[in-house]
């Protein structure tokens, strides 16, 4: 009751003393306690902050990689297609007669 404050007005210089002390280290205490936590929290905090990093790095690799195999598989896919229409060309390109004169007599 006397660290709460109640009842303090019959106590002694000496008794007070010995209260205000008990209070003051137990405000250290807390106050200590307080600064560790808060400590904790910047430590925590930086080592979330570096891991962010890491991980967005790694994702940048990721999607750097999956962009490459990207344009690797569009660039196989076009020389496929190329490869096919080159081998397609001569047919293409044959002459069709459509002129009377031209066309082979049976």
């Amino acid at each position: 009751r006397h660290l709460k404050g109640e009842d303090i007005t019959s106590l002694h210089h000496k008794e007070l003393l010995a209260i205000e002390k008990a209070l003051e280290n137990g405000l250290t205490c807390v106050r200590e306690k307080q600064m560790d936590y808060y400590r904790m929290k910047e430590k925590n905090n930086k080592i979330l902050e570096e891991e962010g990093k890491r991980l967005s790095l790694f994702l940048q690799q990721q999607e750097m990689a999956i962009e490459e195999d990207a344009r690797e598989m569009e660039n196989a896919y076009h020389q496929q297609k190329l490869r096919e229409y080159s081998s397609q060309i001569p047919f293409a390109f044959r002459v069709q007669p459509i002129q009377p004169n031209l066309q082979e007599r049976m």
